[in-house]
């Protein structure tokens, strides 16, 4: 849901938002193992598999420093009572 969504979802209430950054560093095991175990990530025996791989090893060598690439999350939490 967008904050627009929320904010109609929720209209009669007082929403509060929370942000949460967080980041990994991660390698080239790290990140193709974090990737490959999102539950969006093509198997193996799938089409789509090797272009993802090739695809994740071309964002890998372009943003690679020192064997490591930031991985960033932003959590967003809404706090409301009901």
């Amino acid at each position: 849901m967008t904050n627009q969504q929320i904010e109609q979802e929720f209209e009669d209430f007082d929403v509060t938002l929370f942000s949460f950054s967080h980041q990994q560093l991660l390698d080239w095991d790290g990140l193709l193992g974090r990737v490959c175990s999102s539950s969006y990530s093509p198997n193996p025996d799938h089409s789509d598999y090797l272009p993802m791989l090739a695809t994740l090893k071309e964002l890998y060598q372009t943003y690679v420093q020192e064997d490591t690439v930031v991985f960033r999350y932003q959590t967003l939490c809404y706090l409301c009572s009901l």
